[in-house]
């Protein structure tokens, strides 16, 4: 929907990026992809998704402080 509407983003950030989210990618198909997935499991798919796109990719997530 927002694709229709001339909304052209130069970034598009994916948190918990897991197997993809192609409908996403498949949207704004020239943003640069900020894959953010903290699953080392998933890390053989981020490498597809971006040897395919422009992108790049962060293996880790933020947790809060222990007290």
């Amino acid at each position: 929907r927002i694709s229709r509407n001339g909304f052209t983003p130069r970034t598009v950030i994916d948190i918990g990026v897991g197997n993809g989210t192609q409908d996403l990618y498949s949207a704004f198909p020239d943003a640069y992809l900020y894959l953010i997935e903290p699953l080392i499991e998933f890390e053989p798919t981020i490498q597809s998704i971006l040897s395919k796109r422009e992108g790049g990719y962060v293996g880790y997530a933020l947790r809060s402080p222990q007290p």
